[in-house]
C-alpha cells in the first residue's frame, strides 16, 4: 500500500474541537526568495537534522497543485509500519519546483517541516486509520508538526502562490491591466470572460514564466 501525505496547498476544513491544538504562530516576515539548490541542500540538512536521511529520499518534482509530499512507498500489513523498499529507503519527500521559485524563505522552510513532520509521524506511529479512512493531518500529525517546528495547518494559507499552466490577459491597451496577468486557471474554459476594468474580452494565454501572483481586479463572465 502506497501512501502518499501532505499534499499541501489551499488551506483546509477546521479541526474538530476534541483534537484541537493551541499553537501560536511566530511573528516573522522575509521577502527572500529561493532558489533550487538553496531549497535542496535546505531540505536535505533539514532532514538529516531529524535523522531522516537514511529513510527518506528528497527531490524536486514538476507540479502546480501541490507545494510538497511525504511520500512512503508501502506499509507491513502486520505491524503497519513503514516497509523499506527502492535501495532501503522507505519513501521520499518531494518538493515543487514552481512552489520553491516563487515563494519565500520562511514559506519553503514550513513546507520543508511539515513534510518532515509527516515522515517522522509514518515512522513513529505507522499507518493511522479511524473508521476505516487514513488519516494525513490527525492529532498525532498535529502534535509532530509541532514538535519540528512546523504550523500544524492541514493546508498553506492564500500567502502561498505557484503559477498555473494558463492565464487571462487583457489586450486593451488603454486599461490598466494590459498584458498583465488577470487570473490564473489549471485548464482553460470555453466561457467567455471580460476585464473587470474595461470590460473587454480576456484572452487565454500559456503561463510559460511567472513570478508574481495575478493583479487582484479579478474577470467576469460574459452573460
Amino acid at each position: 500500500m502506497q501512501n502518499i501525505s501532505g499534499s499541501r496547498f489551499r488551506r483546509g476544513g477546521q479541526f474538530k474541537k476534541k483534537f484541537r491544538i493551541t499553537f501560536k504562530e511566530p511573528i516573522l516576515k522575509s521577502t527572500k526568495q529561493m532558489e533550487l539548490n538553496a531549497a535542496r541542500k535546505l531540505a536535505i540538512d533539514t532532514m538529516n537534522q531529524h535523522g531522516l536521511l537514511g529513510q527518506y529520499t528528497f527531490k524536486f518534482i514538476d507540479s502546480v497543485n501541490v507545494c510538497g509530499k511525504c511520500i512512503t512507498y508501502g506499509f507491513s500489513e502486520s505491524s503497519r509500519r513503514p516497509s523499506k523498499r527502492k535501495g532501503g529507503y522507505v519513501g521520499e519527500i518531494v518538493l515543487s519546483k514552481k512552489f520553491v521559485l516563487n515563494n519565500t524563505d520562511l514559506e519553503v522552510t514550513d513546507t520543508i517541516l511539515h513534510e518532515i513532520a509527516h515522515a517522522m509521524c509514518n515512522l513513529e506511529h505507522g499507518l493511522i486509520e479511524r473508521n476505516g479512512q487514513v488519516i494525513h493531518h490527525g492529532f498525532e500529525w498535529r502534535k509532530m508538526a509541532i514538535r519540528v517546528g512546523a504550523k500544524p495547518n492541514r493546508c498553506a494559507g492564500d500567502e502561498v502562490y505557484i503559477p498555473k499552466k494558463y492565464k487571462l490577459i487583457c489586450t486593451n491597451e488603454k486599461c490598466f491591466n494590459f498584458n498583465g496577468s488577470v487570473a490564473e486557471r489549471d485548464k482553460r474554459s470555453s466561457k467567455k470572460y471580460r476585464c473587470k476594468r474595461c470590460k473587454e474580452q480576456l484572452s487565454w494565454r500559456v503561463n510559460l514564466k511567472s513570478s508574481t501572483p495575478p493583479k487582484p481586479s479579478g474577470v467576469e463572465i460574459f452573460s
